[in-house]
């Protein structure tokens, strides 16, 4: 058997590289208790504040660190747009914007309603449903471009000539824009007649 040999620099050697680890070890432990100190951060300026998601159907909260909630909502429709009628009326829009918005709702796949001109105007487009309806006048909002908030339960005194086969009852209001610009040209052809 043959006896070990010591190495150049012998106990030295090791004696560097376990100061060396210590070191590592030291500085680790610094920068997680740096870390979890609580000290303000970019993403504490860019946090998204939270949303009161209480009666929406598909939410869902995500608990962040430091207490700050992140919101996610989802909003499916139970229903096939085919099986749910809308009802689209001008409270408040440009001429002809209800018939345009009645349009833009039955190319999407709903169901065709009622359209004319509600009883008041309103400043701000709502969107109400019957009961049972709320997801599907969820999605209704968001392919008008509206959020959640113009989302309420329809009154008892309906907005307008609705009939009980509307489920979902638009009501477009003074924040309705022109519809998309279209003009409708009209020009008169010329014949010539050669004999």
């Amino acid at each position: 058997m043959t006896s070990p040999q010591s190495s150049p620099g012998g106990i030295e050697t090791n004696s560097r590289g376990i100061a060396v680890l210590l070191v590592a070890v030291v500085v680790g432990f610094l920068l997680l208790l740096n870390a979890g100190s609580g000290s303000s951060s970019s993403a504490d300026d860019n946090a998204t504040p939270p949303v009161d998601t209480s009666g929406i159907v598909g939410s869902s909260t995500t608990s962040q660190p430091d207490d700050l909630l992140q919101t996610t909502t989802t909003t499916t429709a139970t229903r096939s747009p085919s099986d749910v009628t809308v009802a689209v009326l001008n409270g408040g829009g440009p001429t002809g914007a209800a018939a345009a918005a009645s349009e833009t709702i039955v190319g999407a796949g709903w169901k065709k309603g009622t359209v004319g001109n509600a009883s008041t105007n309103l400043s701000e487009t709502r969107v109400y449903y019957t009961e049972g309806f709320q997801p599907e006048a969820t999605a209704v909002a968001a392919l008008l471009g509206k959020t959640t908030e113009a989302v309420e339960a329809l009154p008892d005194t309906a907005p307008g000539p609705v009939t009980e086969s509307d489920n979902v009852v638009v009501v477009l209001g003074a924040d309705t824009p022109p519809s998309g610009g279209a003009t409708t040209t009209t020009s008169a052809a010329a014949t010539t007649t050669t004999g």
